[in-house]
């Protein structure tokens, strides 16, 4: 690992970083550009700082990666992994193997560094600084040597980031009193029904509670009564950011609600870090009313690219620092930054609540971005025995609820039963 020390940058130089299959990945290959003199080139020292180093890989978290407002998507995580990997055109890297540098990001679509040359003591070297990895995913067919470039890099690596098997029955009952199954109440399509009729429904075909949206105009006291007539209970809120977050939370508490799900906003016209406080801040505001009323704000990782990471999102928990504040952790939404059951391990007790959809892989490649959402809970490629293990091992006892694709009774009741074998409640 580069020495922090002395690193100021007296000119720069760009490499493509070149595997064996660099002629697969070639149109993929997209790197930003920035100048030499452009804010870019930052100090080593302020993204080394937060490095965490094992002796398979050197991990950067995104929140240290320098941004750009030309950027279109903050890279998930940076890896530096020992591999053989050619610097430049005619020559290999002069550092060791394991400082040759790999910047990766989601499907192993894109593969770049950059190099800064310093002098020390007049000795020239190569210092190498990760920056940024812009990728278009759903661009990416199957690479069919893609298993070999991986187990090339790191094996370590290889398991984070290889598609999960399908997965398999659970054992009968494994999560029984663990966890709580409910359902969006937006899923719901049978128009005729009233509110009561409808969370009666849903407490038949086996579910224990639901999630409402917030919008202007809510008649909250008709879910009350609802609740009330049908023993049914709206566990959380869905934010719609209308009314506002304390608003949201006073109307969960008015209901029996535990939660308010947030949705950070996130404009990839500014700088990463102007959103990250800019949310911060409206999270806190909410903070007085989540401990007054006893309802806990959760913040949800979604496609907007922001906190696509684990350790990004742990770090945003970290530092709010509430006990009335913590992550709504989607299984689904996260693989296509990365392995759901790595990140329960990471985030641990910082997971309020859960969201349940499936993600498969095969259909993501083949047949487009949004298309990995469309097979049905169990029939994707989550691993869901891996998830389980992971859930039992931070201790997780909670919500975990469906937020897939609708229907009538019978549509939610196979939800249901599906959900019962993916998560071990049967």
């Amino acid at each position: 690992m580069p020495s922090p020390r002395n690193s100021t940058a007296l000119s720069a130089q760009r490499f493509t970083a070149q595997s064996r299959i660099s002629s697969t990945f070639a149109p993929f290959l997209r790197c930003f550009r920035e100048k030499p003199d452009d804010s870019f080139s930052t100090d080593i020292r302020s993204v080394w700082r937060f490095a965490t180093v094992s002796t398979t890989a050197v991990r950067i978290p995104p929140h240290a990666i320098p941004t750009s407002p030309a950027s279109e998507l903050a890279v998930s995580n940076v890896l530096c992994v020992p591999s053989a990997i050619r610097i430049g055109p005619t020559r290999s890297s002069p550092l060791p193997s394991r400082m040759r540098t790999l910047v990766a990001s989601g499907g192993w679509s894109t593969a770049s560094v950059v190099a800064k040359k310093s002098r020390d003591n007049g000795a020239s070297r190569y210092r190498y600084h990760a920056l940024r990895a812009l990728v278009e995913i759903s661009t990416l067919p199957r690479m069919t040597n893609r298993r070999d470039f991986i187990t090339r890099s790191s094996a370590a690596l290889a398991a984070a980031t290889i598609p999960a098997v399908a997965s398999t029955p659970s054992q009968a009952g494994e999560m029984t009193g663990i966890l709580k199954k409910g359902v969006k109440f937006s899923m719901v399509k049978e128009p005729g029904m009233s509110v009561v009729d409808q969370f009666k429904m849903l407490k038949e075909v086996g579910f224990h509670g639901t999630e409402l949206r917030t919008e202007n105009n809510v008649d909250y006291k008709m879910y009350r009564e609802a609740v009330e007539k049908s023993d049914f209970p709206v566990h959380g809120i869905v934010n719609s950011n209308k009314p506002d977050l304390e608003t949201a939370v006073k109307f969960a508490s008015d209901i029996g609600g535990t939660s308010v799900l947030y949705v950070a906003k996130y404009d990839r016209d500014r700088p990463l870090m102007e959103s990250w406080k800019e949310t911060q801040s409206v999270i806190r505001k909410g903070l007085p009313a989540a401990e007054k009323y006893e309802v806990k704000i959760l913040v949800e990782n979604v496609w907007a690219g922001f906190l696509i990471s684990a350790l990004d999102t742990e770090r945003y928990v970290d530092e709010i620092n509430h006990p009335w504040f913590g992550s709504y952790f989607d299984v689904g939404n996260n693989v296509r930054w990365g392995v759901p059951q790595h990140w329960i391990q990471i985030l641990g007790d910082r997971i309020g609540k859960l969201d349940i959809k499936e993600w498969d892989e095969k259909k993501h490649a083949s047949e487009g971005l949004r298309a990995g959402f469309s097979s049905e809970l169990g029939e994707g490629t989550i691993d869901w025995p891996a998830v389980r293990a992971a859930l039992r091992e931070i201790g997780y006892k909670g919500w975990a609820t469906a937020e897939v694709k609708g229907g009538n009774r019978e549509r939610l009741a196979d939800i249901s039963r599906r959900m019962d074998n993916i998560l071990g409640l049967a």
